[in-house]
């Protein structure tokens, strides 16, 4: 029984927030100092991540759509549709499709 309640999630917390009360409000001070830094940078790098995934994402959109517009212009000029109707459906330029 005694095991349990030391065990206890609660008891280690109170047993944690004891030792934290009895230390110098300077070394306090410094500790919840160097909490907030840390959950100041573990927030930044997800920031950062999400930023970059969202990112990633955007990239890879893009580059389906260019890819979308390539095959749809290969399919054109190989239905005979002249230039001037490809560039004007798919918005690439001349130099882009003479390069199909």
């Amino acid at each position: 029984m005694k095991q349990q309640i030391l065990n206890d999630g609660r008891v280690k917390d109170m047993e944690v927030q004891a030792h934290f009360a009895a230390w110098p409000p300077e070394k306090r001070s410094l500790y919840e100092k160097s909490i907030m830094n840390r959950n100041d940078y573990e927030n930044i790098l997800c920031e950062r991540y999400e930023d970059g995934f969202a990112a990633g994402i955007e990239e890879g959109r893009e580059e389906g759509r260019e890819e979308g517009l390539v095959l749809a212009a290969k399919n054109m000029i190989a239905q005979g549709l002249p230039i001037d109707v490809i560039m004007q459906v798919t918005g690439l330029s001349e130099a882009q499709l003479e390069k199909l």
